[in-house]
């Protein structure tokens, strides 16, 4: 149980504090909130997107991302070299799965210059420097998460902007770890991620506020990296959560 000095227990005051003034001022609707409170002490796991029932991929839960596939896949695309030793793999999650691993030395401008390599048509980019989108949250080294292995981006995790997941502290892939799994999903299948719906990639954001999002376009048979705005919602627009 949360004690009153816990940090949980500040972030929960915090929140409470934030949307009771945010009510106060016209900016949430009392009764939305409330509605979301009920439905939370009815079904408290409703809400908890790690609890929540996977919807199933058998294409995408047959493809399977290995240590040696990753290390291979940053030596020879990027001129990154990484040796087993530097990484530290999470035990895995008990849903289908895809290991990633992302160096902290890999930039956007370098995931899509191996899509280039990789890709024909060229993909397509919004702007020219795909670097000016960074990380939320800067790591050392070189880390390993997981991602439910899907094709579409998380169907959980649709009508939800990137300012909702931040708020409520969703960890998400980032735009050059999204163009990475790209490299190797096509490379392993032949096809490409999001050929439906759109990967938000909610670990980057621009110093504007503005997220990067990667999908495919079935028109012109290109990857295409753009932005949206942080507290823009729609359907098509999910992120993929990592794990742990």
């Amino acid at each position: 149980m949360a004690t009153e000095t816990s940090p949980d227990f500040k972030r929960f005051l915090k929140l409470i504090g934030t949307t009771l003034c945010e009510v106060a001022d016209d900016k949430r609707d009392p009764g939305r909130i409330a509605d979301l409170l009920q439905a939370f002490k009815q079904d408290p796991d409703r809400f908890d997107l790690r609890k929540k029932v996977v919807i199933s991929d058998p294409e995408a839960e047959a493809v399977i991302f290995t240590t040696e596939d990753w290390l291979r896949f940053y030596q020879n695309d990027c001129g990154i070299a990484i040796s087993e030793s530097d990484l530290v793999i999470p035990p895995p999650p008990s849903f289908p799965h895809w290991l990633v691993v992302e160096p902290a030395a890999f930039t956007p401008n370098m995931g899509f210059a191996a899509m280039e390599k990789r890709f024909k048509p060229t993909p397509w980019k919004v702007i020219e420097n795909l670097d000016e989108f960074e990380r939320i949250t800067p790591f050392e080294g070189v880390r390993a998460f997981y991602v439910k292995a899907r094709i579409e981006a998380d169907e959980e995790l649709k009508n939800r902007s990137a300012e909702m997941n931040w708020n409520d502290q969703i960890p998400a892939m980032t735009l050059q770890a999204r163009e990475a799994l790209e490299c190797l999903f096509c490379e392993k299948t032949g096809k490409h991620l999001d050929q439906k719906n759109v990967t938000r990639c909610d670990g980057s954001r621009r110093r504007d506020g503005f997220v990067p999002n990667v999908d495919w376009n079935p028109d012109d048979h290109t990857v295409r990296v753009y932005w949206w705005l942080a507290h823009g919602r729609d359907g098509c627009l999910r992120a993929r959560q990592q794990f742990p």
